[in-house]
């Protein structure tokens, strides 16, 4: 069921660890809006897809809701919305 939806909705689903790595994207979205297999993104660095301008703002977010997170006791799942263009 899982499978099913994250492939079939239209938004872009990413799973990001503690390491700022790419573990899971919904592929076949991915590769329908942005041409983005798993090969181009799982194990690599978020901030590889992010100007170095913008890195800080991104890791001090990143360190804000991963200690949200934390605090909730879902230290593993990060929900959050960035709209990249």
């Amino acid at each position: 069921m899982y499978r099913l939806i994250t492939e079939n909705i239209n938004d872009l689903i990413v799973i990001i660890n503690r390491n700022f790595e790419f573990e899971f994207i919904n592929e076949p979205v991915h590769l329908r809006l942005r041409g983005v297999s798993n090969r181009d993104r799982i194990g690599k660095s978020v901030f590889s897809i992010i100007h170095p301008e913008d890195q800080k703002v991104v890791m001090e977010t990143g360190d804000y809701l991963t200690l949200r997170s934390n605090t909730a006791g879902s230290a593993d799942i990060i929900v959050s919305a960035l709209e990249i263009s």
